[in-house]
């Protein structure tokens, strides 16, 4: 498998030249193939969404690190594959995180690190649309590590399903993935866990696209109303 292949660079460190590295390259090459002009006009049946989560040490942008992700793909309004990974971030997690996600430093005992997993994870995005709920603060903690250890960034296009959610019922709140969840009658087995959170956060938007999936057809649509995000 390709996580296999990757075992054997994990004395990558950030900031070195890799001009000569294989798996930067691999990396680069990868990141470099998204979002052809051509997949705005795909019909959105025909689009993989890949709804995303991370638990971390906190909300620090600059000095938190990425502690678990989790990925769900879903095409046609079905799930069809899942990705979940805890990482060893280095550092002592803040109890005030381990309260809140209930990962703790047994958790991460011999799990790889974050430029282990890294190139799996960009693999198994491929070229799908991300979503996420405030998917903002997930990308930009993921491209903080991508550009720190591989000078790359991903740069698939997002959707947010909180503005999604704004949008389509011509609201303004900020709400909350428990606001949805209640909303359209989601639950939630691992509240808090990346994984649960991505479960959620799919069914959620599967709900979305079922209740107002006739005012969009294609990726184009959500770009024109402003719904499609490279953050």
């Amino acid at each position: 498998m390709i996580k296999n292949f990757f075992k054997k660079f994990s004395n990558i460190s950030a900031k070195q030249d890799f001009s000569s590295d294989p798996v930067v390259c691999y990396v680069q090459r990868l990141l470099s193939k998204l979002n052809d002009s051509l997949l705005l006009r795909k019909n959105l049946n025909e689009i993989t969404f890949t709804i995303i989560d991370t638990e971390t040490t906190g909300l620090d942008k600059k000095k938190d690190k990425i502690l678990s992700i989790a990925a769900v793909k879903i095409k046609n309004l079905k799930i069809n594959d899942i990705y979940n990974v805890f990482v060893d971030a280095g550092v002592k997690i803040p109890e005030e995180s381990k309260q809140f996600h209930g990962i703790d430093d047994k958790h991460l005992k011999n799990k790889p690190k974050i430029n282990e997993i890294l190139p799996d994870f960009i693999n198994f995005l491929n070229d799908s649309v991300i979503v996420g709920h405030h998917i903002k603060f997930d990308m930009e903690m993921l491209n903080k590590e991508v550009e720190n250890f591989f000078q790359a960034k991903i740069s698939n296009y997002q959707i947010d399903t909180g503005i999604l959610y704004n949008f389509l019922t011509d609201t303004e709140e900020k709400v909350s993935l428990d606001y949805l969840m209640d909303k359209y009658n989601v639950k939630c087995k691992d509240r808090h866990s990346a994984l649960g959170d991505a479960i959620a956060t799919a069914e959620v938007f599967i709900k979305l696209l079922s209740k107002f999936g006739s005012r969009f057809h294609s990726l184009e649509d959500l770009s024109q109303n402003n719904l499609l995000f490279n953050f």
